[in-house]
């Protein structure tokens, strides 16, 4: 019977070979246990299910308003049963605050309590445990759920464990995830970026992944977040590359800008650097605004690379030009630059 905390799939099948395993939720204002689900092969390729109310208990997710919402949203839950308690001593306000008359049921002196924490009812109705809502953050004004993050890496095989924080960079924040393997030889930051790019919408994937062996553990037995490594601690030096003026200027005022680094190489894709569909418009709206250049959407999603890009808007430079003029920026061009611009 494991509790406490979230878990990995990897600690599930390192200990439940010949074992029944339990994922159990509650909290002490309901008498510590209320919610469980039995653990079994195979297992859920997304987040464990904490699972349904135990009997003579109930569970609802609810939103800002304490009205339940649909199946895959979101809220917070709520809890209730015979193992509720009666409340906080001496401390009124709290009482107000956290424990509520029950919304759904039909007993008028039934009563609930609000934990704190966000879940979400999967397919078959049974619960899934996302987060605390206190880690809600946002980015860009898009909401972030740190624990729903942590629980789809958590699901990917090889994860013992796994820390999600954001990060502020000059004027910018980005999400760093920390993934525990205990040296699994399967885990890479690109494996983990499309896992996430599965289950989560772009605005949640990572920008960065830190692959560990383990995270730092602090004497209360949780992660040290101060002993976490900085991501610029744990990056190595790339190699200096040559780049054109165009490149140059679409690297350091277009894509830097927005992705609030300029620490890449050149053929890595917008998205693998961790940009979001929403930080996608505003790049082709910079490039737009400081190299006069419209770039389509067919040209970026096929490769959204700052080579790619300048190369997009040289091609639409010698592409206004009059014959006359192009042909003689033509005859100054290396053959080099000139099979480059015209290679589909």
């Amino acid at each position: 019977f494991v509790g406490g905390e979230a878990f990995s799939h990897e600690l599930v099948r390192a200990w439940g070979k010949g074992r029944r395993i339990f994922n159990g939720y509650g909290v002490t204002e309901c008498t510590v246990t209320s919610i469980v689900e039995e653990l079994k092969e195979p297992l859920s390729a997304a987040a464990l299910p904490i699972g349904a109310p135990m009997d003579n208990h109930v569970a609802y997710v609810l939103d800002e308003q304490n009205t339940p919402v649909p199946q895959g949203v979101i809220g917070q839950l709520a809890i209730g049963g015979v193992g509720l308690a009666a409340g906080y001593w001496h401390r009124d306000e709290d009482n107000r605050r956290r424990f509520i008359q029950d919304p759904v049921g039909d007993d008028p002196e039934a009563r609930l309590y609000l934990t704190g924490d966000l879940v979400r009812l999967n397919g078959d109705g049974r619960l899934v445990y996302v987060g605390r809502a206190d880690k809600q953050v946002k980015i860009n004004g898009v909401r972030i759920e740190i624990g729903e993050i942590e629980s789809v890496i958590r699901a990917f095989d090889g994860i013992r464990n796994v820390y999600v924080r954001v990060q502020q960079v000059q004027d910018h924040k980005r999400v760093v995830a920390y993934c525990a393997t205990g040296g699994a030889p399967n885990v890479s930051e690109t494996a983990l970026r499309e896992h996430c790019r599965r289950y989560l919408v772009s605005t949640m994937v990572p920008s960065t992944f830190l692959v560990l062996d383990e995270l730092p553990i602090n004497a209360s037995g949780k992660i040290d977040e101060r002993a976490l490594p900085g991501v610029d601690a744990t990056a190595e030096p790339e190699p200096e590359e040559q780049l054109s003026d165009v490149e140059r200027q679409m690297l350091t005022k277009a894509f830097g800008p927005i992705l609030g680094r300029t620490d890449f190489a050149k053929n890595v894709s917008f998205f693998d650097l961790g940009g979001t569909s929403l930080q996608a418009a505003q790049l082709v709206s910079k490039i737009k605004k400081i190299f006069a250049t419209d770039i389509s959407l067919a040209a970026f999603f096929a490769d959204s690379s700052v080579q790619s890009m300048a190369l997009e808007v040289e091609r639409a430079r010698l592409a206004g030009l009059p014959p006359e003029e192009l042909e003689k920026v033509i005859e100054q061009m290396s053959e080099e630059d000139v099979s480059r611009l015209l290679a589909e």
